[in-house]
């Protein structure tokens, strides 16, 4: 079974506690390959203490959204999951492993903020002004003509497209040997259960789009896109004030997010990370309908391969 060895094997149950250790020099402490801005020209030229300003910034931000993903949306759905308000029938399994999700994502958001005040207190770095509102409003914004209690069927398909998402993610920063040891560390962590989560929800959601009404599942086709790009849509209110933060201009920063942050290069990014995800949405019949179809076409989601339709 999936869940087999949870007890011995999740990090809530055997993970020592990650201290970040300031001393331990030669390091960044975070992933320059995660920061689209950092190897621009004017950012380059700020040297290298600035920019290891700017990427301390990025871990903050990092670990705030995994603070606020695990607990206010992967978290919500868990608990509707796990005490079988969903509107369809569930098995017994299924709750027990959604519980068992819920038990690691709260652990996932503690040891998030608990290194984010590590981190803070060892650097003296002051963190810029960061809100989770805004994603958490894109997540969440009215679409047309939804059915009968389809808020709940919209959380969980925002847990199914973050966990099928977040392992991708994850898993590129401990391989990075330039990061803080320490830090590789805590997202490594986070991965190796994300996995099997990942497996979970991989599962779960062909069965919840069969249990779906043909109604329901026409709006479900035009709502998930805009979920996938609210999940990875970049935070340049926050780019803008870490910036900011390092004594660059309001026109430089603005150049900056114009040459980085393009439609373009957010949508190749988005197309990216959310491969494994989209394809799971395709093999599962939601593209099979022609406003599947459309509304990622719109949304930018499917590549210039994808354009000719077979």
């Amino acid at each position: 079974m999936l869940f087999d060895g949870w007890y011995e094997n999740a990090k809530v149950r055997n993970q020592p506690a990650r201290t970040f250790d300031p001393l331990l020099r030669g390091y960044l402490p975070f992933s320059s390959l995660e920061v689209p801005e950092i190897d621009h020209p004017a950012v380059q030229a700020l040297g290298p203490g600035l920019r290891s300003r700017v990427l301390t910034h990025h871990l903050y931000r990092y670990l705030r959204y995994t603070m606020n993903m695990e607990t206010r949306v992967v978290s919500r759905a868990l608990i509707q999951l796990a005490t079988g308000n969903v509107g369809m029938e569930l098995s017994g399994h299924i709750r027990e492993n959604a519980l068992k999700i819920l038990t690691d994502e709260g652990f996932h958001a503690f040891v998030a903020m608990n290194m984010f005040h590590q981190v803070v207190a060892a650097t003296k770095i002051e963190p810029v002004p960061c809100t989770f509102d805004i994603i958490l409003d894109r997540l969440d914004a009215p679409i047309a003509n939804p059915t009968a209690r389809y808020e709940v069927i919209r959380h969980l398909l925002q847990v199914c497209v973050f966990e099928t998402m977040v392992t991708s993610i994850l898993d590129r920063l401990p391989a990075d040997q330039s990061v803080h040891p320490t830090v590789r560390d805590l997202v490594a962590d986070h991965a190796f259960d994300e996995r099997r989560h990942n497996a979970f929800f991989v599962r779960f959601f062909p069965e919840l789009w069969t249990a779906l009404d043909p109604s329901t599942r026409l709006v479900v086709a035009r709502d998930l896109p805009g979920i996938i790009n609210a999940c990875l849509a970049p935070d340049l209110t926050t780019v803008r004030a870490v910036l900011a933060d390092v004594g660059m201009s309001r026109d430089t920063i603005e150049d900056v997010i114009c040459d980085c942050y393009s439609s373009q290069n957010i949508a190749a990014a988005t197309r990216w990370t959310a491969r494994y995800t989209i394809q799971l949405i395709r093999n599962t019949g939601v593209l099979d309908t022609p406003e599947g179809w459309d509304a990622f076409t719109e949304a930018g989601l499917l590549d210039g391969a994808d354009a000719d339709r077979q």
